[in-house]
């Protein structure tokens, strides 16, 4: 579940790219659309999993939780990061694009090590 909702920010920024080279604000839409979509079916399976965890034990159960909680930072900054994206006139990275997707590599960094502790 965890690599599907790195695939999924993955494909988001393949969108935005995509968004950068032809303007098509209804393919940025989709993305954004497909990524809270997405997302929220894969957080509900994982939530149910993460509960199975609370009856082996509360560290277990606290790091699992920690799987959901990294990526808060990344959907707090989504709708920024989609304005500044459709103001820009930059077709290559800007330091909105650096910052964003140094997000997306840090929630899958950590959720990476969770899950080797796990």
């Amino acid at each position: 579940m965890v690599d599907k909702k790195n695939r999924i920010f993955s494909q988001f920024l393949t969108a935005v790219n995509q968004y950068k080279t032809s303007r098509d604000v209804s393919a940025l839409q989709d993305g954004k659309k497909r990524l809270e979509t997405d997302r929220a079916d894969i957080n509900t399976k994982l939530t149910n999993a993460i509960a199975v965890f609370k009856e082996e034990g509360q560290n277990v159960y606290d790091k699992a939780q920690d799987l959901l909680r990294y990526e808060k930072a990344i959907m707090d900054s989504l709708d920024g990061y989609i304005t500044s994206v459709q103001k820009s006139q930059q077709k290559s990275a800007s330091p909105e694009d650096t910052q964003f997707t140094q997000k997306v590599t840090d929630a899958r960094t950590r959720s990476e090590s969770i899950l080797a502790s796990l």
